[in-house]
């Protein structure tokens, strides 16, 4: 078990020297681009525009989307560690996400057949019903 441990620590220093080495800190070069973004919009506000300058501010643009699209991955993996973790069970991370699920993905309508349903207190009696019927046992003895 000791020379398992070994392995196990020296491997995980070397994926976060991977990991550094590969993307580098996420969240710094995010920062980077929105500062250099930001001074090549003052250049322009203080001077004339020219080309050389537009083509820049563009260049800067398409670095900020990178370095945003790749913070924005490194939140999802870390959201889906954390939910293989924790996983459904009571904890913080479920009612966090039940939360904003619910507030993000609200129920406002409802299809019946033809029909359709708005009213919320109508909404929570049919789906009421429809699971009591469909976890009641119709079997009669």
């Amino acid at each position: 078990m000791f020379v398992l441990s070994n392995k196990i620590k020296t491997l995980n220093q070397r994926l976060k020297d991977w990991n550094y080495n590969l993307f580098g800190n996420v969240h710094a070069l995010v920062k980077e681009a929105e500062t250099k973004l930001a001074a090549i919009q003052k250049e322009i506000d203080n001077q004339d525009m020219s080309d050389n300058l537009l083509d820049q501010q563009k260049l800067a643009q398409i670095n900020l989307e990178k370095a945003l699209d790749k913070e924005e991955a490194l939140w999802q993996e870390r959201d889906k560690t954390n939910w293989h973790l924790e996983g459904d069970r009571n904890t913080n991370c479920f009612h966090r996400l039940a939360k904003i699920k619910s507030k993000t993905k609200p129920i406002t309508a409802i299809k019946v057949e033809d029909d359709i349903i708005d009213n919320p207190e109508q909404i929570a009696t049919l789906f009421k019903y429809h699971f009591q019927n469909l976890f009641s046992s119709n079997i009669v003895l």
